[in-house]
């Protein structure tokens, strides 16, 4: 049986009560009525399993769910918590490489949920920031206990990679450009309990991290259920003015109206009431995408590729740009995976250069191919109408 998208979004506005504390309500018996293997595309799109299996299990809804439905769940969160232990064991680890160095690394993003908070969500990696003169250290430090690197940019040194672990990015900035952190920034930071060796942002900073990283740095993940719990945990951390400060930098910032769009669900989220889904659309995208390359012998690289040029072309021409700049354009200090292309880089640079980004625009046509109908599809069953969402109302 094939996921249904429609079915997948029946899903997320259960999940979305659940998730928030309150009874399923209206959004019960549709979402009680969706496969198995919908149930599976809905939790590998919205990477919110660890947490939402608890909330069903809580509402008391987990155990009126059909068997098979209940093993795809219970599934897809082990799944989650074996990357949430891993992380965890790698962040101890790093804690206690800063201990010996006397350095103060800071636990970034979601990173942060595996150590404290209200539960952890799904990681695909982890991150911490350390001042620009001890990243180069530890990288090295890594790199001695087996650890490769793959992909730097402005903002971190190439990922440090193990098998059968998380690929660890080292930060020395918190912004796209590179710009380093001001000295208040490492003044906030706080000691994570338990956790020796090991810091976070003060919870302003921390919630503008996330919140931007969602946004701007990912719009694919505008809306994520995942990344929705990663800034509502953030919003239940900060208190009023601190609140009233990061809405006024909003107000100011060029994204202003999706950074609000994903703040006010996470704060009623984080307040215990259920939020208006401003991001059906796209989390429809997801499950088609997810419903495309299920069916296609593609990598997981290559799908999410697919998927952010699909978001990118329902987005805008502005998201479409910051895309192209942040796939094709952007330079990377490692070079070329292909060794002809990395001799080219060393003998003859500019032409190394230009090969480089000619086969990265090659595949990226070849993505925008694929994403175009995807797209439009989107399009074209939302102006049919998509499945009515409940009124919010607090149960």
């Amino acid at each position: 049986m094939n996921a249904s998208p429609r079915g997948a979004l029946r899903l997320r506005e259960l999940a979305l009560r659940t998730l928030t504390g309150l009874p399923a309500d209206t959004a019960w018996q549709p979402a009680a009525a969706c496969s198995a293997t919908t149930w599976g595309a809905f939790l590998r799109a919205e990477r919110c399993a660890i947490r939402l299996e608890r909330a069903l299990e809580t509402t008391g809804y987990l155990q009126r769910l059909s068997p098979e439905v209940r093993d795809v769940i219970r599934q897809r969160a082990l799944d989650e918590q074996t990357r949430v232990l891993s992380a965890r064991s790698q962040l101890l680890e790093l804690g206690q490489i800063a201990l010996e160095r006397d350095w103060r690394p800071a636990v970034l993003k979601g990173g942060l949920s595996a150590l404290v908070g209200p539960g952890p969500v799904d990681l695909n990696d982890v991150d911490i920031l350390v001042p620009k003169d001890a990243a180069g250290a530890l990288a090295t430090v890594l790199d001695d206990r087996g650890h490769g690197a793959i992909f730097s940019t402005a903002q971190h040194l190439g990922a440090r990679i193990l098998p059968n672990a998380l690929p660890v990015e080292i930060h020395i900035s918190l912004e796209a450009d590179g710009a380093l952190p001001a000295v208040r920034v490492w003044q906030g930071l706080t000691p994570v309990p338990g956790c020796p060796g090991l810091h976070a942002l003060a919870p302003p900073d921390h919630l503008w991290h996330v919140l931007r990283h969602a946004v701007v740095d990912h719009p694919n993940r505008r809306g994520r259920l995942r990344d929705l719990l990663v800034v509502s945990d953030a919003v239940a951390a900060c208190g009023p003015e601190e609140l009233a400060q990061l809405e006024s930098r909003v107000d100011q910032h060029e994204y202003a109206t999706p950074l609000r769009d994903v703040l006010a669900m996470a704060a009623a989220m984080s307040l215990g009431n259920p939020p208006a889904d401003r991001y059906r659309q796209l989390a429809l995208a997801h499950y088609l995408v997810r419903r495309v390359t299920g069916r296609l012998p593609v990598s997981t690289a290559r799908a999410r590729d697919l998927a952010e040029w699909t978001f990118a072309l329902l987005l805008g021409r502005r998201e479409r740009r910051a895309l192209w700049i942040h796939q094709v354009w952007q330079r990377t200090l490692e070079p070329s995976p292909y060794r002809f292309i990395a001799w080219l880089e060393h003998r003859f640079p500019r032409l190394g250069r230009a090969w480089r980004v000619s086969i990265r625009s090659g595949y990226r046509a070849i993505l925008v191919a694929g994403a175009v109908p995807i797209a439009c599809a989107v399009k074209v069953m939302c102006a049919r109408g998509l499945p009515a969402t409940p009124t919010p109302e607090r149960g």
